[in-house]
Parts: structure tokens; C-alpha cells; sequence
């Protein structure tokens, strides 16, 4: 029995696509073991997998505070300091149980990247924002909502590439630059959304496969039905890591999205995560219906808009299910997800800093309204069924795996499987 290890990042959104194909796998007879942090544990056993778990701070992260001009040099040595946990839980529980093929998380890729040269394992890579295969106009393009680059003398900076040198070191990847383990070159990456989605696609060759969104149970968060009185629906939610990190910034975003749709006649649908409770949003509408977990795919096939935070997860769900999006953004990575959703006519962005409960209404009425939006809606949707999914990842995996060869690196050195993402 084939033996495959995820490895990833501690935040719900970029765990929940990766189970799919987890989920998918097992289903064809692979045994998945998967390292995240270990309050992930009983969603990765649920789809089949065993977990690796380990203690991370990194929910407790202000990640508005690390995502902007000021700071965006510190977020490369918070991922680090994730992928260092991972390989310190691969070393204390996987012992001479070495897989056969590693899958990563973009975010925490230097893991993979290690893992991979050390037990000369093929590697694949999973984005759960936009993928970069590393061309100019495309790197200004994603770090644009940071000033355009990074400081790279910034002393976070400084002690994140310090780091990698050693973790290097200690792999023993003698004859790979510094720049290269860094940056990737990797030889199989996937995108979970259609191959339009992303900005400048026809600049990416194979090696980059646009899954569409991955889809996995979520039974274990419970039923939902839609009320009987035929309301439109709206879902209103803002992202786990979002919600635990930036409590006050939750309430103020929750509770403004419900003044907004005071009186308009909307059931909404409100959920808040486990650090929230619906006391702490002061009297609400009648009609707001506050959950601390809801499955969004029970939801999303009923609502007519859905108000998020502008995660790609979030986003990808909701065009699947053909939902238009209202985005408010409160991080750097999000600016750059709500503004393609805005030049691809799929919906509209209010930055967190002007969100006011008139304008989410305003906007909410002219989204609902406005049928050519509810036509590109539509089109993206039937992209997102087409790419493939998680089946489609399966059906990859399997042709990479039977194709790889003993290579000592990640690095592409060969065509990836020749389906077009």
C-alpha cells in the first residue's frame, strides 16, 4: 500500500481542500498520513487519514497587523517557523516510515522541499492562495497591496532566510542554493480554482494544475435546511484564522453586516466560529440566524450572495456553488483574491477600513440586482466543476507518482502529467 504524506499549514480554510483529496485517495486504497496542528486532528481522521499533530500559535497571529506594508516582511518567517514544526513532527513520529510521495502546502513548502531532498521522494505542492510561478509582472502584481515588494534587509527577513540556510544544512542539501530552496521551481503545483481564476494563466505551463475547488465533507459541522418561508438567503462569514486572531474586528464586522440587512426581508445566515458568541453582537435583526459552525456548502446552494472575507477557499466554494460574492477583505493576500473577484465581474470589495452598514446594503442590492453579474457568476461556476477537483488531484498524483524517478530535488526537471490545468 502506497503511503502519502500532507503536510500544512494550521488554519481550516487551507486544510479543508487538501482532505478532498485526502478523502479521494484513500478511497482508492493509498494510506495518507497528514502533519498539521493538532486541533486539526478530528477533521484529518475523519477523512481517513492519520494525524500528525503539533502545538502552533500561529491562529493567535494579528494577521492584519503582519499583512501590510509596515510588516509584510515578517510574514515569510511565520510560515517558516510552521514548516519548522512540521519537519520536528515528521522526525519525532514517522521514524523509518518514509512515504512515497509528499504533498505540501505552498505556505509551509520549505517542509516539503526538505523532506523531499532528504528521503529523495517526489514532491507536490498545494496553493491555497494564487499560485506564482515566479514571473516579474505577476510578483509586483501579488505583492501590491504591500507596496510592491518586501524589505529583504528587514531583520525578520534577515533571520527567516537564516533559518532556511540551516534547515538546509540539516537535511544535508548540499549543492542547492539558498534562492533556490527559497523560491521552489517545484515540479507538480496545485491551484485550488479553474485555470481562469488566475491572473496572467497563460503564462503558466503544466507544472501548474488549476483544480477548481476541492470539496470535503463537512457532515461533522452538522445539518442545515433553508427557512420555508422562501426568503433570499445570505451567508456572512470572515475566516477561522481571521475570527480567533482579530476578535474585536469580528464583532465590528459581524455586526455590521447585520444592520445591514435590517428590514430588507433576507434570512442570513451568520457563522461566527467558536471564539465568537452571538451575545457578543449586541441585539440583532430579526431574521439573523448566528451559528458558531455551518457547513457553507448546505448554505451556498440556497443564497444569493455570500459575504466573506475574501479567502480563496471561501471564494472558490461559493462560485461552485454559483453565489456572487461581497468582500471585505482584511488582510493583504485577500485584497489581492477580492480584487480578481472584481476585474472578473463576479462581485464587489469594500475594504474592511470603509465597511459601513449603509454600504454593505448598498452593495448587497446591487449584486442582487444586476444579471450580468449573475451571469459570470454562472459561467465561473461551470469552470469550477469542470477542472476536476479532487478527483481530477487523484487522477494526477497517481500518474505523477508512477512517473517519478529518484531525482534528490523537488525541482522540475520533467514534463508534469500531461492534462492541461
Amino acid at each position: 500500500m502506497k503511503h502519502v504524506l500532507f503536510a500544512g499549514m494550521s488554519a481550516k480554510g487551507h486544510l479543508y481542500p487538501a482532505l478532498a483529496i485526502v478523502s479521494e485517495l484513500v478511497r482508492r486504497g493509498y494510506r495518507v498520513t497528514y502533519v498539521s496542528g493538532e486541533d486539526l486532528a478530528d477533521a484529518i481522521e475523519g477523512a481517513g487519514a492519520r494525524p500528525i499533530g503539533f502545538a502552533t500559535d500561529l491562529p493567535e497571529v494579528n494577521h492584519t497587523e503582519v499583512a501590510n506594508a509596515k510588516n509584510a516582511a515578517t510574514a515569510p518567517l511565520l510560515f517558516f517557523e510552521e514548516a519548522e514544526r512540521i519537519v520536528r513532527a515528521v522526525d519525532a513520529h514517522l521514524g523509518d516510515d518514509v512515504p512515497d510521495l509528499i504533498v505540501c502546502d505552498h505556505s509551509v513548502a520549505h517542509a516539503g522541499r526538505a523532506l523531499s531532498y532528504r528521503w529523495d521522494r517526489p514532491l507536490a505542492v498545494f496553493c491555497p492562495g494564487f499560485a506564482n510561478n515566479g514571473d516579474p509582472e505577476l510578483v509586483s502584481r501579488l505583492l501590491r497591496p504591500v507596496g510592491g515588494s518586501l524589505d529583504t534587509t528587514h531583520p525578520a527577513m534577515l533571520e527567516y532566510i537564516s533559518r532556511a540556510g540551516r534547515m538546509m544544512r540539516e537535511n544535508r542539501m548540499s549543492g542547492v542554493s539558498i534562492e533556490d530552496f527559497l523560491i521552489g521551481n517545484d515540479r507538480l503545483t496545485f491551484a485550488f480554482y479553474p485555470r481562469e481564476f488566475q491572473y496572467f494563466a497563460e503564462r503558466f505551463d503544466d507544472t501548474f494544475q488549476f483544480l477548481g475547488p476541492c470539496l470535503s465533507d463537512r457532515s461533522f459541522m452538522g445539518g442545515w435546511m433553508p427557512p420555508s418561508d422562501g426568503r433570499p438567503i445570505a451567508l456572512v462569514s470572515r475566516g477561522t484564522i481571521m475570527n480567533d486572531s482579530m476578535r474585536e474586528e469580528a464583532i465590528a464586522y459581524f455586526a455590521t453586516c447585520a444592520r445591514a440587512f435590517e428590514g430588507l426581508g433576507w434570512h442570513v445566515v451568520m457563522s461566527i466560529g467558536n471564539q465568537l458568541n452571538a451575545t457578543d453582537l449586541g441585539p440583532l435583526p430579526e431574521g439573523v440566524e448566528v451559528r458558531n459552525w455551518v457547513s457553507h456548502q448546505e448554505v451556498l446552494p440556497h443564497a444569493r450572495i455570500y459575504v466573506n472575507h475574501a479567502g480563496i477557499s471561501s471564494l472558490m466554494e461559493a462560485l461552485y456553488y454559483q453565489t456572487p460574492l461581497l468582500c471585505m477583505p482584511a488582510s493583504a493576500d485577500a485584497v489581492i483574491n477580492a480584487e480578481r473577484v472584481e476585474e472578473l465581474g463576479l462581485g464587489t470589495m469594500i475594504h474592511a477600513d470603509e465597511m459601513t452598514a449603509e454600504g454593505v446594503r448598498t452593495a448587497v442590492l446591487a449584486i442582487d440586482g444586476d444579471e450580468e453579474t449573475q451571469k459570470r457568476v454562472r459561467a465561473m461556476g461551470e469552470q469550477c466543476v469542470r477542472a476536476g477537483g479532487a478527483v481530477r488531484a487523484a487522477d494526477v498524483l497517481e500518474a505523477y507518482l508512477a512517473d517519478a524517478s529518484p531525482s534528490r530535488s523537488w525541482r522540475h526537471r520533467s514534463a508534469a502529467p500531461a492534462s492541461r490545468g
